[in-house]
């Protein structure tokens, strides 16, 4: 039994006989977002092969079997990142497990800082294509589907569903392009003006390797940014870790309406 089939074997050991179709990955300081659904079971990524530990605070580090009305999701709260000495290749793992449980569809969240003055954050922001300054790619060296087309990676039939969703529900939610750097440090001023001469809306530290991931094994994606500070260059104040969770948690609940529009 390979990796994928015994983290299946303990999630419906745990679970029960569950078929999400539908999948959420929770950025750091998002874990408000599910506030109110009914968990149908918690695990641990230390117990579930394919997965690692996540080491980021606000980050809970595992997967959770939800239902929201009589729609079954499977949320990954909080992720592993490649500057915590993961490479993008560990994303994979997760990915092949989710698919394996029949999710067909991935949500991706994250923090992020604004690279514009009219996203204004604390704020959402629907990712319309992605910058990997990574140095890295999930599929560096793996056989099988490697040449995968990237052209509307963040599906835009999915895209338009959301815009729809967030109107239903009241939620202002700006549309833009994610740039992705390794980090942990933040970004520099000239780093921030750089992502902004090259098409970037908002920069972050995550996200891309499992969107390459996802899309290797046809799942449809979706991402959605907390824009939760100013760049480096359009504000004096420093950043720090505690000002992402806040400006995050600050939106968890608009991001929590929207997936509930979406999933009714």
């Amino acid at each position: 039994m390979n990796d994928t089939d015994q983290a299946i074997s303990i999630i419906r050991t745990r679970a029960g006989n569950v078929s999400p179709k539908i999948a959420l990955i929770l950025g750091t300081g998002l874990g408000d977002a599910i506030n109110g659904w009914q968990t149908l079971a918690a695990i641990p990524y230390g117990v579930l092969p394919g997965f690692q530990p996540s080491g980021v605070e606000s980050h809970k580090g595992q997967l959770s079997i939800c239902r929201v009305g009589e729609t079954q999701i499977a949320v990954m709260q909080g992720r592993f990142h490649l500057y915590e000495g993961h490479q993008a290749s560990a994303m994979l793992g997760p990915m092949r497990v989710l698919q394996a449980l029949g999710c067909e569809t991935l949500i991706i969240t994250n923090a992020a800082n604004a690279l514009y003055e009219e996203h204004k954050p604390p704020g959402l922001m629907l990712i319309t294509d992605h910058i990997n300054a990574m140095g890295d790619n999930p599929l560096i060296g793996k056989e099988g589907n490697r040449f995968i087309d990237m052209n509307d990676a963040y599906d835009p039939a999915l895209r338009e569903r959301l815009l729809a969703c967030a109107k239903s529900a009241g939620v202002t939610l700006h549309q833009g392009v994610y740039y992705a750097m390794l980090g942990p440090a933040f970004e520099t001023r000239a780093e921030a003006r750089m992502a902004r001469q090259f098409g970037a809306h908002a920069v972050g530290m995550s996200t891309v390797p499992e969107v390459i991931a996802a899309r290797s094994l046809g799942m449809r994606v979706a991402g959605i940014s907390a824009l939760t500070n100013r760049a480096a260059d359009s504000t004096g104040k420093p950043h720090t870790l505690e000002d992402v969770i806040e400006g995050a948690r600050s939106v968890a609940g608009d991001l929590g309406k929207l997936m509930a529009a979406l999933l009714r």
